[in-house]
């Protein structure tokens, strides 16, 4: 059975999605939406909570809207899903589970606000430095439908603008950051994925120790001079760091050098 309710709702939902979760609050279209899911409330629970879920909605300030409309679109889409046909007779279904957690769910700036941002971070026009800049100023990096892109930003060709992502933006958004580097890392030898793990060790990823352990098992030797840098930060380390010292790749000799000589400048 499917319930064109249910469908007009998922419409108003990607519409807040787009449009930030602060426009929310008494948002007619959404009021107009609530008696019809009390009705079917009457029949099905479910769909009680569902408008429950649109009245604490509406009514929530903009602090809280983030977390309100993740809640209400987390309930539909449940509903839809059994609702549902699958598109594919033998159609593996697997358990969803969100990267971004519901605390840290932050849709307040505007479509207006993120649609340039969005662009700067994933296009190769000019100037795209500055919108970054201004949009750091901004606080508009708070909202977490910039996170993918930051991400998608560490392949970013032009490496001053990855610099400033890597450097200045991801660390201002700290550990939220977390599953879209550890979802987007690859076992290559390429400059986004050294940012990534560098990234991930700094905000103390519980994964890095066993991804330094199978990289230093292949050939990368770019990820390799990463890994020799943060296993550096240990002392106990120093002996498999020496034995780096020798390896064949001059990447990863001159990484383990540099590292065993400031390894013997904080001892002394």
């Amino acid at each position: 059975m499917k319930l064109q309710p249910l469908y007009d709702l998922q419409q108003e939902i990607n519409r807040l999605f787009i449009a930030g979760s602060k426009f929310a609050e008494g948002d007619l279209r959404l009021q107009k939406q609530i008696p019809v899911f009390y009705r079917l409330g009457e029949k099905a629970p479910v769909f009680t909570g569902l408008a429950k879920g649109l009245e604490a909605l509406i009514n929530a300030d903009t602090q809280q809207s983030a977390e309100m409309l993740t809640s209400v679109s987390t309930l539909l889409y449940s509903i839809l899903y059994t609702q549902g046909e699958p598109l594919e007779a033998d159609l593996e279904i697997r358990e969803q589970t969100p990267l971004i957690e519901l605390k840290n769910v932050n849709t307040a700036c505007s479509y207006r606000q993120l649609s340039p941002v969005i662009r700067a971070l994933s296009t190769t026009r000019p100037g795209r430095l500055e919108i970054l800049k201004r949009a750091k100023e901004n606080g508009v990096f708070k909202d977490s439908r910039t996170f993918q892109y930051l991400d998608f930003a560490l392949a970013d060709r032009y490496g001053e603008l990855a610099d400033y992502v890597e450097q200045v933006i991801i660390p201002s958004v700290g550990k939220p950051m977390l599953p879209f580097l550890r979802r987007n890392f690859k076992y290559v030898d390429g400059t986004e994925h050294v940012r990534r793990l560098r990234l991930l060790d700094t905000f103390g990823s519980e994964e890095v120790p066993a991804m330094i352990e199978h990289i230093l098992s292949e050939s990368l030797p770019a990820l390799q001079a990463e890994a020799v840098h943060i296993l550096a930060k240990v002392p106990s380390n120093k002996e498999l760091i020496a034995k780096l010292a020798g390896d064949r790749n001059k990447m990863v000799r001159e990484a383990a050098c540099d590292a065993l000589a400031k390894m013997k400048t904080i001892n002394n």
